[in-house]
């Protein structure tokens, strides 16, 4: 599914999600509750925080979800983005009253993998459950 990087893309990524985890027998409640978790981590953080490289022309984004080899797997691009640093050792979990800065330790620690890489026209985060 893709869609511009506005709030509604949320709600389609929500279903779609419904759908993998209802055709994907055997996966537990807790991988499942935290697959969401991962994959609406990053879908809401690019919504928020991705910049498009020209400011008239707005950031798609591209969600992809699979299951293979009991994996459950899904690939986010963001198209359209500026050169964002490619995110490196995550700090750990911020002060206890941080309003942010959680995503990624949070993602490190539900996750069997996280990937973030530069592509020609934005960005693609890879998470592995």
């Amino acid at each position: 599914m893709e869609g511009p990087a506005r709030p509604e893309l949320i709600d389609a990524v929500h279903e779609r999600l419904d759908s993998l985890r209802a055709a994907v027998p055997g996966i537990g409640v807790m991988d499942a509750m935290a697959f969401e978790l991962a994959v609406i981590e990053v879908v809401t953080n690019s919504i928020e925080h991705a910049r498009a490289a020209d400011a008239t022309v707005p950031v798609y984004l591209s969600v992809e979800l699979e299951s293979a080899d009991g994996e459950l797997r899904a690939r986010i691009f963001e198209h359209g983005t500026e050169a964002a640093p490619v995110p490196g050792e995550s700090p750990g979990m911020p002060d206890l009253h941080a309003e942010s800065g959680r995503g990624l330790a949070l993602l490190e620690r539900l996750l069997s993998s996280v990937a973030f890489e530069r592509i020609p026209d934005g960005s693609v985060w890879t998470l592995v459950l």
